[in-house]
């Protein structure tokens, strides 16, 4: 059984925040770029280079999983470059819980469970909640596959 990891869509939307919000604010200044306001013009161009800055360094961090019989696939966003890493070489996995956001008035969340597959090498493999809808099935997939 092979499982796909499907990106939550406001993960994708968080990660590129920075660039849609350079996007929101050409909109906004268009009139002031194209009549040809220099100031605004070097700017603008500042900004959307830094953007586009971050904005690589953000999507390289951004990995597909895909969970199969053999091993698990780690397929970078960016650059599509696997990484195929065999069951065998896993040396466990742990759970590992992040502490909720509290405000004045108290606790707002309890928190979430992420999990660290770490590996024979020392590397480790984060695989939150927060970036993959199908979290649990992929979870599951690998103890499955670890455990016995």
């Amino acid at each position: 059984m092979k499982v796909h990891s499907k990106f939550r869509p406001l993960y994708l939307i968080r990660k590129n925040s920075l660039f849609l919000f350079t996007c929101f604010c050409f909109l906004i200044f268009y009139d002031k770029v194209v009549s040809g306001v220099y100031e605004t013009i070097i700017l603008f161009f500042l900004f959307f280079t830094v953007s586009i800055f971050f904005q690589v360094i953000n999507l390289r961090t951004i990995n597909e999983i895909i969970v199969s019989e053999e091993g698990i696939t780690k397929i970078n966003f960016l650059t599509k470059k696997v990484n195929f890493i065999p069951y065998s070489l896993i040396a466990n996995l742990d759970t590992i819980r992040v502490q909720g956001m509290s405000g004045k008035a108290g606790q707002i969340t309890s928190g979430y469970f992420e999990s660290m597959v770490i590996l024979k090498n020392g590397k480790k493999i984060l695989i939150s909640p927060d970036s993959f809808e199908n979290y649990q099935e992929i979870i599951a997939c690998i103890r499955s596959h670890v455990l016995n």
